[in-house]
Formats: C-alpha cells, structure tokens, sequence
C-alpha cells in the first residue's frame, strides 16, 4: 500500500523523459519551504523588560552587544545572558572605543560617561550633558561629540581634556564619524536642510563636496566609505543609499529598493557588503510598511538577500565583526539574529 501510494504521489522515474511536472513542482515547493526554514531568523531571548530598541553594536572582538533602548543593556553573545546595564540616554549613541576596553555613552544627567568594560565601571565623565552622537578616533585617542544643538567637541580620549569646540548655527541635532586619515565628518541640519563638514585633527574646517541633498548614516569598518540617504524626488522618503569614497571623492554605487526610510546600517566587516533596515511611523502615506533586511553589495548596489521576520519597524542593525551574524531590532522589542 506504501509503495503503491509513493508510486502514484511522486511519478519520479530517472530515465532523461520520464520525469514529469508534477515531480518537478514537488521539488521546487519543497526547495522553497527549505529555503524559508533556513532564513529564519534566531532570537535574542531574555532580554527582559525594554523598550523600542534604537541602537545594537558589537563589541570589537564580537563577545559582546550592546542593545540601546531606555537603558543600554550589555549582552553575552556566547552565554545568551545579560551582561550589565548602563543609564544611557535613550536618544544618544553608543561607542565602544576600537581595541573594546572602553564603551562612551551619554547620560543627560551626568554627562558623557566613558566605562571600563573589564570592570564595568565609570573611569570618566565628560561635562557634555545632551549629546546625540559619539565616534571614537581610529586610535581611540580622541572622542568626538555632537550634542543635540549641533556644537561639536572633540576631547582627548586619555584625559577627557577638551582640545576644540566647533558652535552651531543650527541648534538641530548632529551626527559625526572619523575617516581613516584623522578626519572627522559631520552632518548637522542648517536651515532644514542637512549640511556635511569635514574638519582636520584641529578642528579646522576643510573644503569636500558630499552628494547633494543626503545625510550621512554610516560610516565603512576601514572608515574610508560613507553612506549616505537620501531622496529620490522631492515627497519621496530617504530610501535610496549613496555610498561615497572619501579618499577619492566619488560615488561608488546607488543602492535602491526600500519603500519607507532606512533607519540604519552597517558593513560586512571587509566592507564588500552593507545590511539596511527601514520603516517610519511619520511616513506621511498610508500602508508603507518596510519591515524587511536587505543586504546589498557595495561595489554595484546589486540586492543580494532578504529577510523577513520583524512584525514593526526597524531600527537598528549590525554585522558581526567575524562576518557570521547579522542583528537586527525593532520597535517591538524583537532582536533577530541572521546568517548572511
């Protein structure tokens, strides 16, 4: 009965015309269903009790994530387990400096508190209360703030000693990274309208042309590319990524394909690649919902993978430094993990 029933569901013969269609439907679904099980994504369990999750970065030597959300919670990615967690702003950044003893946060009430992560402890609080966006130097000897008025304060990074400050004419909130060569690169907004500055090791401002009407959004691991969002039209969300070489001044490629605005990304850690996630609650139209992480090779801006899992939106992403994982959280307090 078995073998009679095998023979009648899946008329597979091995003969070059003997196999048929329905044989051939079956092993396309059945790839399909395979295809669908491996791209499910692991979750982060035992979290506990947080919010919306803004920010993920893996430690430097990937041991360790630190998820941002209303507190910043410090997470073992080998053990599964909570770590720590910090009194970090919620609307600020986190930065672990480059060789991973160091993690920078903000606290709005303190200032910016730098931590040993050996002990956990706090080794220096730097008198800079409301800051939006930290980036330590290359060689973690400067740390870089911009705070929520867009004044800019470069600090040294042994002593917490201010060595400049750059005031804003804007008093909107700011972003800033360093280039591989020393070069800080910021954006702040100016007249409603993003602006990118570069500045030298002394916080002189030198002269570079970023791509028109873009903000920046992150930074390659080698810090010589730049992604940035921006618009294809004028009522069209920042959906669209230009990557620009800053050693040569050039696009290298035009990444499209979200429906709604990239909230992040992040580079694969020989910058070959970049993952992007989306999605905004003040889009501005109904039913644009973009809940999906998209992988995209940097040279073309060619689709390589999606995931889907994430029932809101999403907010932050990382690739691990060993190239293995990719995290990315929502809304919803979900933190999902993908093999690329």
């Amino acid at each position: 009965m078995l073998e009679r029933h095998w023979r009648h569901s899946f008329p597979l013969r091995f003969g070059p015309h003997h196999i048929t269609r329905r044989a051939i439907a079956t092993v396309i679904l059945a790839t399909w269903y395979l295809g669908i099980l491996l791209l499910q994504p692991a979750q982060l369990r035992g979290i506990g009790n947080i919010t919306s999750i803004e920010q993920l970065a893996y430690s430097p030597d990937g041991k360790l994530l630190a998820i941002r959300s209303d507190s910043s919670l410090i997470w073992d990615v080998r053990r599964q387990k909570e770590v720590v967690r910090l009194p970090c702003d919620w609307s600020g950044s986190i930065q672990w400096r480059p060789d991973g003893k160091m993690l920078a946060c903000p606290n709005y009430r303190h200032g910016v508190e730098v931590w040993d992560t050996s002990q956990w402890r706090i080794v220096r609080t730097l008198p800079n209360t409301d800051v939006d966006s930290l980036a330590w130097s290359p060689d973690g000897q400067r740390l870089g703030t911009v705070a929520s008025d867009g004044v800019i304060i470069m600090w040294e990074g042994t002593t917490g000693q201010a060595l400049w400050t750059q005031p804003s004419d804007s008093n909107y909130s700011g972003k800033g990274w360093f280039l591989a060569d020393g070069r800080f690169i910021t954006q702040r907004i100016v007249a409603l309208h993003p602006r990118a500055e570069l500045w030298d090791i002394n916080g002189n401002t030198l002269s570079f042309s970023p791509p028109e009407s873009s903000e920046i959004l992150q930074v390659s691991r080698n810090r010589t590319l730049v992604a940035f969002r921006y618009s294809e039209s004028f009522n069209h969300y920042k959906g669209s990524i230009r990557i620009w070489d800053s050693t040569t001044g050039r696009i290298v490629s035009t990444i499209r394909g979200h429906n709604d605005v990239i909230n992040a990304a992040a580079f694969s850690p020989d910058d070959s690649m970049i993952v992007t996630v989306a999605g905004s609650s003040e889009s501005g139209v109904t039913d644009i919902t973009d809940h999906v992480v998209r992988v995209w090779r940097v040279r073309d801006g060619a689709l390589l993978r999606e995931y889907y899992s994430h029932s809101g939106i999403v907010n932050a992403v990382d690739w691990s430094p060993d190239g293995r994982v990719i995290v990315s959280g929502s809304g919803y307090v979900a933190v999902n993990q993908w093999a690329p």
